[in-house]
């Protein structure tokens, strides 16, 4: 005796493939839409530390200072005054400062931009305790110049004592 099974029925109605699309690019409008913020950039500054780079590759000893720009839309360039302070008991003071300091977008991410080359001799043997400090404005693709400020935090110990300016 032959099996034979039933033909299956759809449940769902039949919709033309247009108004899908057309559904589909509404919604896509709708979400791009209400998910377009307004631009916010922010920077984050790690905690002063002696460059094991440059002392291994270049036989120097530098405190150094790293700061990324980063924003939510893409950026052209960040400029920015950058600051090392030494933290000795409940005081600080500013031992090191970087003036008008400009870093380009790199590829591929244009919505970061990092500050590597923040450094300052310093002489081993001494543990400072250190913090760093930036502001300035990030400006985006579109023309917006946007005021960006931070602090790494706690200070930080290094082994190693910048020479005052």
């Amino acid at each position: 005796m032959p099996l034979t099974l039933p033909k299956p029925f759809s449940i769902l109605p039949k919709v033309p493939g247009v108004a899908v699309i057309g559904i589909m690019i509404l919604q896509y409008a709708w979400m791009s839409a209400s998910s377009d913020s307004a631009p916010h950039c922010e920077l984050r500054i790690q905690n002063p530390h002696q460059s094991t780079h440059a002392a291994e590759y270049l036989g120097l000893d530098v405190v150094k200072l790293k700061v990324t720009s980063s924003c939510n839309k893409p950026q052209r360039y960040t400029e920015l005054n950058a600051t090392i302070r030494e933290f000795e008991g409940k005081k600080s003071k500013k031992i090191a400062e970087f003036l008008n300091q400009i870093a380009l977008v790199q590829k591929p991410s244009d919505h970061d931009v990092d500050f590597e080359r923040l450094n300052i001799p310093c002489k081993k043997g001494v543990v400072v305790s250190y913090f760093g400090t930036a502001e300035g404005f990030a400006y985006l693709k579109t023309g917006e110049k946007i005021p960006v400020t931070g602090s790494s935090g706690k200070p930080f110990p290094v082994p190693c004592k910048i020479r005052a300016n």
